[in-house]
Formats: structure tokens, C-alpha cells, sequence
């Protein structure tokens, strides 16, 4: 099924970068793609001795392979701050509508190593993800979440924001 998206690519595994890795470093490749401080822009603050605690890998090996995995280009990092940036992540995560995309950018933005964020700017402009594509929301007229006397239609040209704002306010 062409379709279906999972958050671990399904050929992870299989991948010319990742299927001769130690069986310890194949873990943490995933664990990278699925974990609890990871998030939509795939750029995280990644707590070693916490992710080595959840992986049952000794931290002095995490960060072995961390090294390693950023000279095979799986990802990119900055010691300085401890993020991390999965660098397939754009491959496999779309951002299609305007939230999403204000979502994505909002997490892009909370990003602190200057390096990461240079290199997250250049695979959006490669993935055509674009800082100010403007979507407008009307809502779905199939759901009646508003009572039949409330204004509940977007203007042309609204955001879903001012939408919301708007639609808060009574007006």
C-alpha cells in the first residue's frame, strides 16, 4: 500500500548507510526516528544519558554511534547544544497543510544550534516547504460544531488563525 506512512521507514534496516551497523546501532537508528524528545521538525534536544537509559545501551556507546551515524550522513548534530537532526526525516514526513506547516515551522524555530537550523532551511527549500504559504480553513460543513446562528464560515483570504480569533469572539 503506496499510501500508508509509518513514522520508522520500513526499510530502515535495509538502507546501503544503515544495514551494516552493529545490531546495538541499528536500535538507536530507530530510536532516533521514534522517541520521546523527538518532534515534527525531526530536529530534537536529544538527554544522552536519558536516551541511552530508554535504549539499555551505555551512553559512552550511544554517543559512539551518534558520531558514526553523523559521518554516514543519518544525521547531523550540534555537541555544543545536544540536538540532533534526522537528515531522511523530509522524505518521510509531509507537510501538507497550512497548520501542519506553521506546526513544523513553529518547532524549526525553537531550534538553538544555528548550524541545525541552516541545515533544516536547506532540506525544506529541497522539499518545497515553504515559510509562507498562507492556507486559508473554512470549516468542514459536514460537522456542525457551532450552533446555526454563529458565524461560522472562513472569509476569502482568511487564516485559519483569524478564522478562530474571529470565530472566539462572536463576530
Amino acid at each position: 500500500m503506496s499510501g500508508d506512512r509509518t513514522i520508522i521507514p520500513t526499510n530502515l534496516m535495509s538502507w546501503p548507510r544503515v544495514e551494516n551497523l552493529l545490531p546495538d546501532q541499528k536500535l538507536i537508528v530507530c530510536a532516533l526516528w521514534a522517541n520521546r524528545f523527538q518532534n515534527c521538525s525531526g530536529c530534537f534536544l536529544l538527554p544522552l544519558s536519558m536516551f541511552s537509559v530508554s535504549v539499555s545501551i551505555k551512553e559512552q556507546a550511544v554517543q559512539d554511534a551518534l558520531h558514526e551515524f553523523q559521518r554516514r550522513d543519518l544525521i547531523d548534530a550540534d555537541w555544543k547544544t545536544g540536538e540532533v537532526y534526522v537528515l531522511d526525516w523530509l522524505r518521510f514526513h509531509s507537510f501538507k497543510t497550512g497548520r501542519s506547516l506553521a506546526i513544523y515551522w513553529r518547532q524549526v524555530d525553537r531550534v538553538q544550534s544555528d548550524q541545525l537550523r541552516e541545515v533544516i532551511h536547506r532540506k525544506s527549500v529541497l522539499f518545497k516547504l515553504s515559510r509562507d504559504k498562507s492556507v486559508s480553513y473554512p470549516p468542514n460543513n459536514n460537522l456542525n460544531y457551532f450552533n446555526s446562528n454563529s458565524n461560522n464560515e472562513a472569509r476569502p483570504g482568511e487564516t485559519w488563525g483569524e478564522f478562530n480569533l474571529r470565530r472566539m469572539r462572536g463576530g
